[in-house]
């Protein structure tokens, strides 16, 4: 499935969810009959799909792996592309944010990194060159 092109703003990117299964939760259902979210991987413990706009929409349940303190806080973590993710991340550690683990960069132009706020949510935050 080819992936729609996203302008490199500020927006909505990815939402996580937690529960003890990736395939057949309510949310999981909700997205994949009402929102048309189409299924772009599946994997033992892990489903991701895509919304129309690009959105991306992961699922994990019981062996999967997310990254390390993603769901500290809850079983939701909303993350937003950024246009310049070392700027963001720096505005909000001098608003009394901490970063939950070092900046990952999976491939060539992409990083992401996942940042408690602080009231102790965890967001996420990427950006694509």
């Amino acid at each position: 499935m080819a992936t729609r092109e996203m302008k490199k703003t500020n927006s909505l990117y990815r939402l996580s969810f937690r529960g003890e299964t990736a395939k057949g939760s309510p949310i999981e259902r909700f997205a994949t009959t009402i929102l048309n979210a189409k299924n772009i991987l599946e994997e033992p413990g892990l489903k991701l799909c895509q919304l129309e706009d690009g959105t991306l929409l992961e699922f994990y349940g019981t062996g999967s792996f997310p990254p390390e303190n993603m769901f500290k806080n809850g079983n939701t973590v909303i993350s937003f592309r950024v246009p310049d993710l070392q700027q963001s991340l720096d505005r909000l550690l001098n608003e009394g944010a901490r970063l939950v683990a070092d900046i990952k960069f999976p491939r060539s132009g992409f990083a992401f990194c996942h940042v408690q706020l602080k009231d102790d949510q965890i967001i996420g935050l990427f950006e694509e060159r």
